[in-house]
């Protein structure tokens, strides 16, 4: 039986590893000076070359004739260890041998000598599967081995080895191999193996490999099989289901455009079509990329051909850098289900897109729809509300100016106080919607707030600290009743992209543009007759004022 195409072409020697010079590197020096450690951890992604690294160190580490720290392949040790039969490389499954009694058995075998060869190597593949009692077994094996044996470890998953077992190895991790060495060892197969494959053709399969040489390997084996040795990129296309790659590039630009309704019928036309919904959601992903290191001044590290970077480089001119960013962010975090709805998660990620922007090209109708919703809605109980039933007679005389809450917030201009219509009852300063923004805008304010989260916060909580801001020359000031909501916003405000953001929204909403300013309300007059206690405490915690009431007289013995 001819053996497959990963297997006939695995590397033989330390120099034939592709795109892991960091590693072989060492091991050729250690090999050379003779300083072989007696345990190696090989960490990193599937098809990177770790068992096969394994593998050529054995033989070089036994190799009678060594040559600048690679195996000769020649010596009886050399051709046992590639032929699979020699005794001195035993090769551990850890996902099959796991437990404890494994370990316990290879604790006792290890103590014997090697049949031929200088040292006994043990390469332990997926040994992150071991249970805990096994890993605890194998401690002090692992760090006081016999000379004569050597260990090495190989997993995917690094973060589930015990840090007690990976303090007692030599760490090397494997990268992802880059697509222009993938392609380049392509073709060199496709050269050995006598396939006719176009350059294009090869890149495809690179890029579909994501890193892994074994995968690519094995889907040119596929194509092989299929197409007789004449690969082509449509055969490419077509076999691995790529054709979808210009409906990937048409959903990116439609949601760069805030194209909701174009972009919903092209990933449902995708779903109908019974192409790959995982495929398609990262050639999607890799196009906005692709879009976000244009629209950067970083097309270079892009490797995609000529035409697919053009047509990157016109969807990403036709939105800005923030907006491609979210988008990819949202996309990037968005995976298509296998059950129900499997369309839903793009769905929803492609209208979190485009629905951020409709309110700047619709922002009068959208501030116009707020403000009837908030004024038909019955008005909630907040400081604004408090004392109105008073004001609002005219029958009574006008009661003492209520304390305001705002004394270390900047006090609009005195004329605007002076021009109050007679008869009427003086306005508390925090509660004038003459000089403020009216209450309809600020809940519209709130409202379309309510679930933007720039950093680590909530604007739209934070904002409910706030009662109706005031207009103070050109910027809106907003008072906040405790100084910790004051301080978490500030800090917000601090990125330039959330000030601008709200700076818009006010803009949006109140017709004006103001600059923001934040104060913190007074917590009360500290003079003698000002009404002390918990209950005070409580009904400002309550978003109360205090109201000066007539003073008590005093008794002579007072």
């Amino acid at each position: 039986m001819s053996q497959v195409l990963y297997r006939k072409w695995r590397p033989q020697t330390l120099a034939e590893v592709v795109g892991q010079d960091h590693v072989t590197r060492t091991l050729k020096q250690a090999v050379l000076q003779g300083r072989i450690a007696h345990a190696y951890l090989f960490c990193g992604p599937r098809g990177t070359g770790k068992t096969s690294t394994a593998r050529i160190l054995a033989k070089a580490v036994n190799c009678l004739k060594p040559s600048e720290g690679e195996p000769c392949n020649q010596c009886p040790p050399c051709k046992a260890a590639n032929e699979g039969r020699s005794l001195d490389l035993v090769e551990i499954d850890a996902a099959s041998h796991r437990g404890i009694e494994e370990m316990r058995s290879l604790r006792e075998k290890v103590h014997f000598v090697p049949a031929e060869s200088r040292y006994k190597v043990y390469i332990v593949d997926e040994v992150h599967m071991m249970t805990p009692d096994a890993f605890n077994a194998f401690l002090k094996t692992l760090e006081e081995p016999p000379p004569h044996a050597i260990f090495v470890l190989a997993t995917t998953e690094a973060h589930k080895v015990l840090p007690t077992i990976i303090s007692r190895c030599q760490r090397f991790d494997f990268h992802r191999i880059s697509h222009q060495h993938i392609e380049t060892r392509l073709a060199r197969i496709c050269q050995g193996e006598g396939i006719k494959a176009e350059p294009q053709a090869l890149n495809a399969i690179a890029r579909s490999a994501t890193g892994s040489l074994r995968d690519a390997e094995n889907l040119l084996e596929q194509l092989v099989v299929s197409y007789d040795s004449d690969i082509t990129l449509s055969r490419v296309r077509e076999l691995l289901g790529l054709g979808d790659d210009e409906l990937a590039l048409e959903l990116a630009r439609h949601i760069l455009k805030g194209e909701t309704r174009e972009g919903l019928k092209t990933i449902n036309a995708v779903a109908d079509q019974g192409l790959d919904l995982r495929r398609f959601h990262r050639q999607v992903v890799d196009h906005l990329r692709g879009a976000l290191l244009l629209k950067a001044g970083a097309g270079d590290a892009l490797e995609h051909t000529p035409e697919t970077v053009e047509a990157m480089k016109a969807t990403a001119d036709s939105s800005t850098l923030a907006h491609i960013l979210k988008a990819v962010r949202l996309f990037g975090q968005a995976t298509p289900r296998q059950d129900g709805s499997p369309t839903l998660p793009l769905e929803l990620a492609l209208l979190d897109c485009t629905l951020e922007a409709e309110p700047v090209h619709q922002s009068a109708p959208t501030a116009a729809v707020t403000n009837s919703r908030t004024e038909a809605r019955p008005p909630v109980r907040r400081p604004d509300n408090i004392g109105m039933p008073q004001r609002a007679r005219t029958d009574t005389p006008p009661r003492k100016q209520p304390v305001s809450p705002r004394a270390e917030a900047p006090t609009p201009p005195a004329p605007a106080r002076e021009t109050a219509s007679p008869g009427r009852s003086p306005q508390p300063e925090q509660e004038s919607p003459g000089k403020g923004l009216p209450e309809a805008q600020w809940n519209a304010i709130r409202l379309a707030l309510k679930r933007f989260k720039p950093q680590k916060l909530n604007i739209g909580s934070l904002l409910l600290d706030c009662g109706a801001p005031y207009v103070e020359g050109e910027s809106l000031v907003l008072v906040f009743k405790t100084r910790a909501n004051m301080e978490r916003m500030q800090g917000e405000m601090e990125n330039p992209e959330t000030r601008r953001f709200l700076q818009e929204t006010v803009q949006r909403v109140a017709g004006t543009s103001y600059a923001l300013r934040l104060s913190l309300a007074d917590q009360g007059k500290t003079s003698a007759g000002t009404p002390k206690g918990h209950l005070v405490r409580a009904a400002r915690a309550m978003g109360a004022d205090i109201i000066e009431g007539p003073e008590e007289e005093k008794s002579p013995n007072e």
